[in-house]
């Protein structure tokens, strides 16, 4: 058994050394060395089989004779993952639909008609408009 070798059934560690392998990012050889075969056979191809308009051209061609393998490619070309922030969409609520929230809450009717005809509701006494400043006495 090689020095490195692990046991059978053990599993590795936590946090244990890495042991070979391609480094982070690099593309595996064989996919790196199919997908520039098959871009440079894709160009040669063309729309007319003949290398007319490269790349864009077989892409136009697919897309005119075959829609189906089109359609798999551009979802293939897609990102898995969208990184988008979605904005909730605003609802108004209606008079009437207020009315009845108030309502439920327990808000006086004579209360929510001021509030809808914009009249200020009264103070509950009228401490609340006795001026704070003494008026000089003479």
């Amino acid at each position: 058994m090689p020095q490195n070798a692990r046991k059978a059934g053990v599993r590795f560690a936590k946090g244990h050394p890495k042991r070979g392998g391609r480094k982070k990012g690099v593309p595996n050889i064989m996919t790196r060395d199919i997908q520039e075969a098959l871009i440079a056979g894709t160009i040669a191809s063309g729309y007319d089989k003949k290398g007319k308009d490269g790349l864009t051209g077989f892409f136009k061609r697919t897309a005119d004779t075959d829609v189906k393998t089109h359609s798999g490619m551009l979802r293939a070309m897609m990102p898995l993952q969208v990184n988008a922030t979605v904005q909730p969409i605003k609802t108004y609520k209606s008079s009437d639909e207020i009315k009845a929230e108030l309502k439920e809450r327990g808000i006086p009717p004579v209360t929510i008609f001021r509030l809808e005809h914009h009249d200020l509701p009264e103070p509950p006494n009228d401490s609340d408009l006795e001026s704070k400043t003494e008026e000089p006495k003479s």
